[in-house]
């Protein structure tokens, strides 16, 4: 009995852990400048600082298009084929590695010209294995990884009009949209519920400014 009591409370420990987080959704593409500036000055520092608070999803689509009709999937990217390529990569990044690595690799990505020696060396440099990204890739999943980033893509409500769009929690809120591009840490102490002290600092600084 005590062992079912202790799995028990260790099942509600987790599950109140998971639900403290503050859900991150971020819709971004490749060859985007401004998802390449969010990304790169905005999300991946301050992932850093407050990653074990944050369920963060990364999901690499963006404008693009979807097509099966033909029984084979073609994208066209809003920045051309190039961008459809680094797409499939970076959803095939995320799919197999956890999200600090997988974060760590689209950062230095989009450092990158997107060609296979820059990624190849993002990939050493994050301890990701370039063979399962060139399986993916030459298997087909990438297709369906990407095809699925964009349903989920075009299910967002109201329909994404900007890239990158960055959701809270599952809701869509325009202002927090909008600052979270110029100052996303900001927004994620603003709005997690168990501040870690280095949010409570930062809003000593907020109060003087307001």
């Amino acid at each position: 009995m005590r062992v079912q009591w202790t799995v028990w409370l260790s099942f509600l420990y987790i599950t109140a852990a998971k639900a403290e987080k503050l859900e991150v959704a971020v819709y971004y593409e490749s060859l985007c400048p401004a998802s390449i500036e969010f990304i790169t000055t905005q999300l991946d520092p301050s992932f850093k600082k407050v990653e074990k608070y944050l369920d963060l999803d990364l999901v690499t689509f963006g404008k693009a298009t979807a097509d099966n009709s033909s029984g084979h999937w073609k994208f066209t990217c809003q920045h051309g084929p190039l961008e459809c390529y680094g797409n499939k990569i970076y959803s095939c990044v995320i799919k197999h590695n956890s999200t600090a690595s997988s974060l760590e690799f689209v950062n230095c990505g989009m450092n990158s010209n997107l060609n296979n020696n820059s990624l190849q060396i993002c990939a050493a440099k994050t301890g990701i294995p370039w063979e399962i990204i060139h399986w993916c890739l030459s298997s087909g999943e990438a297709d369906y990884l990407l095809a699925k980033n964009g349903y989920k893509t075009k299910s967002v409500t109201p329909p994404i009009r900007f890239v990158p769009t960055i959701i809270f929690n599952g809701v869509y809120n325009e202002s927090e949209d909008q600052e979270a591009r110029e100052n996303f840490f900001k927004v994620v102490c603003q709005l997690l519920k168990n501040k870690p002290p280095i949010c409570k600092q930062l809003g000593i600084l907020f109060n003087i400014l307001m």
